[in-house]
């Protein structure tokens, strides 16, 4: 203990005139000529509180990790028989909308396995479940023959599950779109995706070098479901989607409150 040092406290365990073990907390005050004034608290039921609190609190963290396994779970299974069902299907649209159910549904059970093998039960790495995001997608449209560079600024902070859900479900769309019809002539390419934050808000920029978008492509007109739930998801985030027309590839910016 420093002399020194004022209104310093220490957590010590003494012996009670019993002889059993007391948590106490220790504090002194160096005053005039040398003394030093000592206090000397009990503290073994604040202890015993905590620690039950600690218990308490650690119940609940394996039942919400074990409830994000579960959803992760049931949200597979779905993802899985639309899989298999797809498979039956001869007419390729018909096909191509189960097989674009199923990657939506993919992208939200990704979160919830994030979730589940993370500590932090509340914020979700972004760059993390960006990089896996991409990847399945690349994987389920590219196969092995993926020469697409995926170029990814994530945001300095950590986003809650309500806020990456309709983030994931919106690059699930543009990702997707960039895959299938951006890059048709080589197979090859450059995706960009850059936050930036500001002022409790955040702009989200999606852009690649592919074969683009009509000049006068309108994405809050766009009939396409996958536009449709571009704006949506903006929306949800109190926020909005447009596209910006640009010489090479297609770029959209989607600004949101975080």
């Amino acid at each position: 203990f420093n002399l020194n040092t004022q209104d310093k406290f220490i957590e010590l365990t003494m012996k009670d005139a019993e002889g059993n073990n007391v948590a106490v907390e220790y504090s002194g005050n160096l005053i005039e000529n040398n003394m030093i004034v000592c206090v000397i608290h009990d503290v073994s039921e604040r202890k015993k509180y905590e620690e039950e609190i600690k218990s308490s609190l650690k119940e609940k963290e394996v039942m919400i990790k074990e409830i994000h396994h579960r959803v992760k779970n049931n949200l597979q299974i779905v993802s899985s028989l639309l899989n298999l069902q797809s498979a039956a299907i001869e007419n390729e649209e018909t096909r191509a909308l189960f097989t674009k159910s199923k990657d939506r549904i993919s992208s939200m059970a990704l979160i919830h396995a994030k979730l589940y093998n993370t500590n932090d039960l509340v914020n979700i790495d972004v760059a993390d479940y960006i990089d896996s995001l991409s990847r399945s997608i690349l994987i389920t449209y590219n196969g092995d023959d993926q020469n697409i560079e995926l170029n990814v600024t994530p945001p300095k902070s950590m986003y809650e599950i309500d806020t990456l859900v309709p983030i994931g479900l919106m690059l699930n769309e543009l990702i997707t779109n960039s895959v299938k019809y951006a890059f048709t002539e080589s197979k090859a390419g450059i995706i960009t995706i850059h936050f930036e934050e500001k002022g409790g808000k955040t702009k989200l920029t999606y852009s690649d070098n592919g074969v683009g978008l009509p000049d006068d492509f309108n994405i809050e007109k766009a009939e396409t479901l996958g536009s449709q739930l571009i704006v949506i998801f903006a929306e949800q985030l109190n926020g909005k989607a447009k596209y910006i027309s640009q010489d090479t590839g297609a770029k959209f910016v989607i600004e949101f409150e975080t």
